[in-house]
């Protein structure tokens, strides 16, 4: 007589959930084993979070522009509320007329004097904008840092997510081949047999998925670090 393919499924699934024990989550060991397990590799390159946030503040390209714009602004501000350097200018005149002296020079000295608090004000303003450039330097990097720790825990738990998904796709494996010896003897139908091929092609067709967006987390946790 041929057995459902119902009984099968519960019998080769999920055996081991015929009975329940609690199991209380120990966070601080979670965190533990999470930190100690989620990293993140590049080809010949491994990282930890830490590791990963200092290289961001080095490497990445747009944080880097923004400290030269603010170096540039900075040297601006340095060089804000001079005098004007003074000029000097020379004339020559030739008289044309049988002279002993057929040659008049002369010559000027130009300088200007501050006669207003207008160079002081023009120091004030470009040190506040200088100020402003360096003050947005530094939320620039805060958040370039949120932005690698929220890219960091996607990649993990894509990571995670994957293993998963193996992991049942192995067990999954082994119950089809289970199923394969029972349909060669005549247990069960080709159809029976045929549920679990598709479940697990299925399966599959989801661990390409999750490898493929775990690639992509990883290209763009690259990326903000400056290393992709």
């Amino acid at each position: 007589m041929k057995t459902s393919v119902v009984s099968l499924g519960a019998i080769a699934l999920f055996a081991g959930c015929q009975t329940y024990t609690p199991h209380p989550v120990n966070l601080a060991e979670e965190l533990r084993q999470w930190q100690a397990s989620s990293r993140p590799e590049a080809p010949g390159l491994t990282l930890t979070l830490a590791q990963a946030k200092v290289l961001a503040l080095t490497l990445n390209p747009g944080l880097n522009l923004k400290r030269l714009e603010a170096a540039k602004t900075l040297a601006g501000a340095r060089q804000a509320g001079w005098w004007k350097d003074p000029e000097f200018d020379a004339d020559a005149l030739r008289v044309l007329k049988n002279v002993p002296d057929p040659w008049i020079l002369g010559s000027t000295l130009q300088f200007t004097l501050p006669v207003s608090g207008v160079p002081d004000l023009e120091k004030q303003a470009a040190g506040r904008m200088a100020e402003a450039d360096r003050l947005a330097v530094v939320a620039a990097e805060q958040q370039l840092q949120a932005e690698v720790e929220q890219a960091w825990i996607r990649l993990a738990h894509q990571e995670h997510k994957l293993q998963a998904a193996e992991a049942f796709l192995k067990r999954l494996d082994a119950t089809c081949a289970k199923l394969g010896e029972l349909q060669a003897h005549g247990e069960i139908s080709r159809i029976d047999l045929g549920v679990f091929l598709l479940e697990r092609q299925s399966r599959q067709l989801e661990r390409q998925r999750l490898a493929a967006s775990q690639r992509e987390q990883r290209l763009a946790l690259l990326a903000l670090i400056g290393l992709n």
